[in-house]
């Protein structure tokens, strides 16, 4: 028989909102992207070339998509709370030791094992978030929780600009960020770990339908990971190499971190008023103007735009996704959310490699190496775009 619930105060409530934020900021925000604004130093001290760039950012997302399934099956049902910690201490030692060694192969593999925790810890803290805040009757604060992403961006962003300014190295970077990531992580705990997750029934018998709609979103999500991620992995490097000064590399990349921090409230707020699929077409246009003018207008105002358009909408074009899965497949969701996120994670683990190889390989010098890769990015969001306008869910 499981055990009675008791019910949160609102300050309970407040820290499990504040403790996802900081799980989400460290697995996330530092864990998965402190290598954007790290990759065009690391390119230059390591003489590391676009295709080997972006092989080390599809080492970490093919981490991703393991880590996500993994985190969605019954092996972590009973386990919940020591995976997720287990989670949380290895995102904050993968990102420090990322600068132990210079070699490819070892950046790759720090970049996939943090790929997998990262995203364990990314499911299992969401799902103890959203499921005590429902509990305690504010299911709004999980916007705090998924703020967390936009939080560890920005927080990415005044670490280098800071570090960098006072002489420090690409591998110190690294430590450092691997510290900062620990102290959110302890932070973390105090305010998250005595809340140990229900550990759901088994559900019923009902298998995954792959009918039209399910197989429709997952192929608009994949074309959505696979968009968003060429910006969001190289957007700092086309800054530098558009010599723009460090400064505004770094205030560039710390746009999308504060952009972030809203986006899933502002979303999830407008597919209340006009239904969820609606605004999530409406969301991946906005991304893919972001990501066309950072690829064809690649000075301060372009990819400002494409700052600003990329961290309003990552995030909340993610959680309706979750949403629309929901709906459309309630008795099956957990296997429904692993194909959707199976799909996603193919995209956006398929992204660096191809954008890498296309920069280097396009024969042009500077930034204008990434402009292809920037508008095949936003042709297919567009097509996702156009893929989930002729989704129904079903639901109202």
């Amino acid at each position: 028989m499981p055990h009675a619930e008791q019910p949160l105060t609102s300050s309970a409530s407040w820290k499990i909102a504040l403790g996802g934020c900081l799980v989400m900021a460290l697995a996330i925000g530092i864990g998965r992207f402190l290598l954007t604004p790290l990759l065009p130093a690391m390119m230059t001290e390591l003489g590391l070339s676009p295709s080997d760039a972006g092989l080390v950012a599809a080492a970490n997302y093919a981490g991703y998509l393991a880590g996500a399934l993994i985190g969605a099956s019954p092996l972590v049902d009973s386990r919940r709370s020591a995976v997720l910690w287990g989670s949380v201490a290895g995102s904050a030692a993968s990102t420090a030791l990322m600068g132990l060694d210079g070699n490819l192969p070892w950046l790759a593999a720090m970049r996939l094992i943090a790929g997998v925790l990262s995203a364990l810890a990314l499911v299992i803290a969401s799902g103890i978030v959203v499921e005590k805040l429902a509990q305690a009757g504010r299911p709004g604060l999980a916007a705090m929780h998924f703020a967390g992403v936009g939080a560890g961006i920005a927080a990415s962003a005044i670490l280098v600009g800071v570090e960098t300014a006072r002489g420090a190295e690409w591998w110190q970077l690294w430590r450092d960020g691997g510290l900062v990531a620990a102290a959110f992580g302890v932070v973390a705990w105090f305010l998250l770990g005595r809340y140990e997750p229900h550990v759901p029934g088994r559900q019923s018998g009902t298998s995954l339908r792959l009918d039209r709609p399910i197989l429709m979103l997952t192929l608009a999500y994949a074309l959505f990971g696979y968009g968003y991620v060429i910006t969001a992995t190289f957007m700092v490097t086309i800054a530098r190499e558009a010599e723009l000064v460090h400064a505004t590399q770094m205030t560039i990349w710390f746009i999308v971190g504060v952009t972030a921090l809203p986006s899933v409230a502002f979303w999830t707020a407008m597919a209340k008023r006009i239904g969820v699929m609606p605004a999530y077409v409406r969301s991946t246009l906005t991304l893919a103007a972001g990501v066309m003018a950072g690829g064809l207008f690649q000075g301060l105002i372009g990819l400002a735009i494409a700052a600003l358009l990329l961290g309003g909408t990552l995030m909340g074009i993610t959680a309706l996704g979750l949403v629309a899965v929901r709906q459309m497949q309630p008795d099956a969701r957990t296997r429904a959310i692993a194909f959707v996120t199976a799909g996603f994670g193919l995209g956006q683990m398929t992204g660096p490699a191809v954008a890498g190889w296309m920069a280097e390989h396009s024969g042009l010098g500077g930034a204008a190496a990434y402009t292809l890769p920037s508008l095949s990015a936003a042709g297919l969001l567009f097509v996702s775009a156009w893929i989930a306008a002729r989704i129904r869910t079903g639901a109202p």
